[in-house]
């Protein structure tokens, strides 16, 4: 197999991966304080493993949270979900509250996966580590209910969880969970008025950095591989649930998708508007309203997945 395109060695190579390790070393502090507010919930275990990935010699790092005395002799459920990262950050186990709260809800096996991020590997390398995953649950139908995988991601995991799974198509994959994920990579919508509680407040220059990382010169962003908005609308899985803060510079874009859906007669799309509530605002601090929401959000992901499961 031919290897991915990288970004050509010269100046702007070296500016970009300079620039990340200044901001990867900024961000590091906050990302373990994030890790350690995200508690586990009760009855659930979390077990490192390695995925086998299409490249020899390299595997995918994954977080399996499983619930409490499974019947392990059963094919289970699985939700594999990506955490977000800018596609630049590691932020592996920023999800560890969502996936243990998932896992405990619906008596499913949770695979929080690690990717590869850029500028060292830009796109297609993430979706491509999501597909690998995906086609190691599928090599393994006794351990594994292959008619019951779902798709997760927040933030840029979930931009590249979503037209990854219309790449996978509706056969493969059960139901998608997208929070404030981009699902239009080409317009620009109108942005929210509304006051932001929790969250992060958009910054348009690492913005357009990130981007600059992810994408080499030359790639279409209204390809349906890399925009789930301009995907057809049969392509996606039978049940979609997206949220998103009412303050964040993204709840447009998700709208949009799911009216997209829900026009063409899609029968369980759902965009929750969370209010007051900005970008990542369920990794804020416990105690807090936005805490209470995010609970509440992951609740609904939760119900989802039980409905999708005994349909």
């Amino acid at each position: 197999m031919a290897p991915l395109q990288r970004h050509p060695w010269g100046f702007n190579y070296l500016r970009l991966r300079f620039l990340a390790f200044l901001l990867r070393a900024l961000v590091y502090p906050g990302t373990r304080a994030k890790i350690r507010r995200q508690t586990m919930v009760e009855g659930v275990t979390c077990k490192r493993i390695t995925v086998p990935s299409r490249d020899a010699g390299r595997s995918i790092v994954v977080d399996v949270y499983s619930p409490d005395h499974y019947d392990s002799t059963k094919p289970m459920p699985v939700m594999v979900n990506m955490h977000g990262s800018g596609f630049l950050f590691p932020m592996l186990g920023t999800d560890r509250r969502y996936c243990s709260t998932i896992a405990a809800r619906t008596h499913s096996l949770v695979f929080d996966m690690d990717y590869r991020k850029a500028p060292e590997h830009p796109y297609p390398a993430a979706p491509q580590d999501l597909e690998d995953v995906v086609a190691h649950l599928l090599a393994h139908p006794r351990l594994y209910d292959a008619a019951n995988i779902f798709l997760s991601g927040f933030s840029s995991g979930g931009t590249a969880v979503l037209p990854a799974s219309a790449a996978l198509g509706p056969v493969r994959i059960k139901g998608i969970v997208a929070i404030y994920a981009r699902a239009d990579g080409v317009r620009d919508y109108p942005r929210p008025q509304a006051q932001m509680g929790e969250g992060v407040p958009r910054t348009p220059w690492l913005s357009a950095f990130a981007r600059e990382c992810y994408f080499l010169p030359g790639v279409d962003r209204a390809d349906a591989r890399v925009s789930a908005q301009h995907a057809p609308a049969e392509r996606f899985p039978a049940h979609v649930y997206l949220a998103c803060g009412d303050a964040d510079w993204i709840h447009g874009n998700m709208e949009a998708f799911v009216r997209k859906l829900q026009d063409a007669g899609h029968g369980d799309a759902t965009f929750e508007s969370i209010g007051r509530e900005g970008h990542a605002f369920d990794k804020g601090r416990p105690g807090t309203a936005s805490w209470a929401k995010a609970e509440k959000m992951y609740e609904a992901v939760a119900a989802m997945v039980n409905r999708a499961i005994r349909s």
